[in-house]
């Protein structure tokens, strides 16, 4: 079941309207949030936050269930385990304009069209510590799988298509194996256009973790320069484990970060 939350969930797409306000289901507060590691291995932001006007916080319950494991190893269920970022209004629905950046050396590994038709979703793994994979959501771009790109280094553009749709950035935590298992499926899926019985019986572990959580020292700073810290941009899996998600009712507020 995982796998069908979080692969269906990576490749669907995001419509504002479609989210959430149940009151007791409200976004908690930030409590408990996991500290900022020392493994900072993301040197460039994946945004031009001159471009974002809101990035939606990790665990929130926008969109739609993108839940998986977190990296203490244990799973988590009814929750947005990635970030959405909602561009600022002069670019609202537009399409090769609002950047996509990769935040560190790497190699894409993975590129594929999206379900919903908007764009692409591009895997970059790290070439300093392989076992962590950035996925960007909904970018046209001209690059190709086994292309190297640099840190900083534009990848592609957002493709929004209409005023209410963000687009998104999830942290994947892997390893070779189950790297090679989750491709394997994916190429399947591809081909089918569903998931096989086997897979949605012995779906591959999909590990999340927020990218503002491991940041330089100088994109940390930029971040924080405008508003954006794990402090106000993680939801502890402590406070959403007390309220659950729904999904599916209209954009909740504080499931958000405006920028400064």
């Amino acid at each position: 079941m995982l796998l069908v939350v979080t692969v269906v969930g990576a490749v669907g797409y995001k419509v504002l309207k479609n989210q959430n306000t149940d009151k007791k289901h409200a976004t908690p507060t930030a409590s408990q949030v996991t500290p900022a590691t020392t493994n900072a291995f993301i040197t460039s932001s994946p945004v031009d936050l001159a471009q974002i006007a809101k990035i939606s916080k990790f665990r929130s319950c926008e969109g739609h269930d993108s839940s998986g494991y977190n990296t203490d190893n244990v799973a988590e269920t009814n929750r947005s385990m990635k970030h959405y970022l909602l561009p600022i209004d002069s670019l609202t629905g537009s399409i090769g304009k609002v950047k996509d950046n990769a935040p560190f050396d790497g190699t894409i590994i993975t590129l594929f069209p999206e379900d919903s038709g908007h764009g692409n979703q591009m895997w970059i793994q790290s070439t300093a510590d392989p076992s962590w994979v950035i996925m960007l959501f909904h970018l046209d771009t001209t690059l190709t799988v086994g292309t190297t790109v640099k840190s900083g280094g534009l990848v592609g553009y957002a493709s929004l298509g209409a005023k209410e749709n963000s687009f998104d950035v999830a942290l994947l935590k892997t390893d070779a194996t189950t790297l090679s298992k989750i491709q394997e499926v994916l190429k399947k899926m591809a081909s089918t256009g569903r998931f096989s019985d086997a897979d949605q019986a012995n779906p591959p572990k999909m590990i999340y973790d927020s990218f503002l959580l491991h940041m330089s020292p100088s994109v940390t700073a930029a971040y924080a320069a405008r508003g954006l810290t794990p402090a106000t941009s993680i939801i502890s899996k402590t406070a959403r484990d007390a309220q659950p998600c729904t999904f599916g009712g209209p954009m909740d507020p504080a499931s958000w970060v405006t920028l400064n």
